[in-house]
């Protein structure tokens, strides 16, 4: 009643968890915020691995507007690992039925746009020979500098139920 509940699979640490962005301002392909409905929070069953915990710890202590710390388990395995636009303000377009098209947004659109993009780096990792990435999580936080950091917008969150 007074906590977060963390959603699953996401909060597990067994997978990647991907969250949602936007563009900053509507019909502009430009600077990204946080999708106010974008998700994101720590899990009550798995600690937090070792690849993340520097990351964590530099969020906490950033500096960001946080909800009370009593309301989720700072020590537990945070999510998500990586956001990619989500589109509510300009939705991705897909054939539904060609030739009808409509619009698509939120994680159900930024999932598959993260899994197109590590498929990307399969394959061209694998046609030079070398292994496929495998278990990505330790590789994106050992690597923060190969991704956009988000700063701008929030999820809104709606507090503990």
């Amino acid at each position: 009643k007074n906590r977060f509940h963390p959603d699953f699979p996401a909060s597990s640490r067994y997978v990647t968890a991907v969250g949602g962005t936007d563009f900053a301002t509507a019909n502009t392909v430009g600077p990204e915020k946080a999708w106010v409905d974008g998700g994101g929070g720590f899990s009550d069953t798995f600690a937090s691995p070792d690849y993340q915990k520097s990351a964590v710890k530099a969020y906490l202590a950033g500096g960001t507007a946080l909800p009370n710390a009593s309301f989720y388990n700072a020590s537990g395995r945070a999510y998500p690992d990586v956001s990619a636009l989500g589109g509510e303000q300009n939705s991705y377009c897909v054939a539904v039925a060609p030739p009808l098209m409509t619009g698509v947004a939120g994680t159900s659109a930024s999932s598959p746009v993260f899994a197109g993009v590590v498929a990307k780096l399969n394959e061209a990792r694998l046609g030079a020979g070398k292994a496929a990435i495998g278990f990505a999580n330790p590789f994106l936080y050992q690597n923060p500098s190969a991704f956009n950091d988000v700063t701008l917008g929030e999820n809104k969150g709606e507090g503990p139920v």
